[in-house]
């Protein structure tokens, strides 16, 4: 029970086991008595707190340490049938070594826990992005158009048009792990395009926010014209397609979007239109030496690309104007 304590304490249990915990502390005097004390305990280390990431193998290499140095233990049983109090210098002790403890290992666990949860949108992004392609073969080499009509004129259109298709069989692929749409994952459901064209304007508006999931789909691109076009598969390694949904909250040095907070605000996972999946830190795109904002237009703007070259990602409610030719 006290590690799960020291774990309520940190922020480093999951969303469950955080609630068993607030649940037993309302019931339990016990339990928050014990809270008390590790409280208490904890607070000498308030003016260093913050993350800091262990060393590479540290947890390995202080287990190989201890097991090295193990020696077998004689119990004089005549001390051990002796009673005896704690003094307060055990008690220290004791606090010391489960901090310590707790230093190295709840960091590792939440690095782990990241990196899978990262892994798992990798995973869905190659999976909307073998959609992607396939839908791509039997529409001319495009991705999918958002139409002037209104129910399908928003970047999250894609959805609907890969599940009405049968491309992608679950709506999971459209959560990413790491995002706050996680917990709604059992009930989330991509409409289809018919639902979409039946659908009153207050569930339009509602499906079109969320259809999208997790994810910023590409809004395509205006040629000299103004006339809009639709991302192309020319399979090339420096465009991006998909990426995990940016943030719009808050003031940003790069413009009216900033970094996903899906990952932490640490970074976002992008697909290309040769179906690699790049981590990225930030929310320009490197690949293949072409710098490009991938949430930003040329212009700076949340909308189509200005040519061919230029990828925008938008939410899934993001609308295209169909003004000009």
């Amino acid at each position: 029970m006290r590690e799960q304590l020291l774990g309520y304490l940190l922020g480093a249990l999951d969303d469950s086991e955080h609630r068993q915990i607030e649940e037993r502390l309302q019931r339990d005097p016990q339990a928050q008595q014990e809270l008390e004390l590790l409280s208490g305990g904890l607070k000498p280390l308030e003016s260093v707190a913050g993350h800091h990431e262990p060393p590479a193998g540290l947890a390995q290499r202080t287990c190989a340490a201890v097991e090295a140095r193990r020696a077998p233990v004689v119990l004089d049983t005549s001390f051990a049938h002796t009673p005896r109090r704690w003094a307060l210098i055990d008690v220290a002790v004791a606090v010391g070594v489960i901090l310590t403890a707790a230093a190295i290992f709840f960091p590792a666990v939440n690095h782990a826990r990241a990196m899978a949860r990262r892994a798992g949108c990798e995973d869905n992004l190659r999976q909307l992005g073998a959609a992607l392609v396939s839908y791509s073969d039997d529409n001319g080499g495009e991705f999918p158009s958002i139409e002037a009509r209104e129910p399908l004129s928003v970047a999250g259109v894609y959805a609907p048009k890969l599940v009405s298709g049968r491309r992608i069989e679950n709506d999971r692929v459209f959560i990413c792990p790491a995002s706050e749409l996680v917990e709604q994952r059992n009930a989330f459901r991509v409409p289809s395009v018919k639902k979409l064209l039946r659908a009153g304007a207050d569930q339009l508006a509602q499906m079109q926010r969320t259809m999208g999931g997790s994810y910023a789909f590409s809004l395509g691109y205006r040629d000299a014209a103004n006339k809009y076009h639709p991302a192309n598969n020319r399979q090339r390694a420096d465009y991006a397609l998909l990426a995990d949904v940016p943030n719009l909250d808050g003031p940003s040095e790069e413009g009216p979007v900033h970094i996903s907070a899906s990952h932490g605000g640490c970074g976002q996972n992008v697909l290309l239109k040769d179906c690699r999946v790049l981590y990225i830190l930030t929310c320009i795109c490197t690949a293949a030496g072409c710098e490009d904002h991938i949430y930003l237009n040329a212009r700076g703007e949340i909308a189509p690309g200005v040519n061919p070259n230029d990828a925008v990602l938008a939410r899934s409610d993001t609308r295209v104007s169909f003004v000009g030719p």
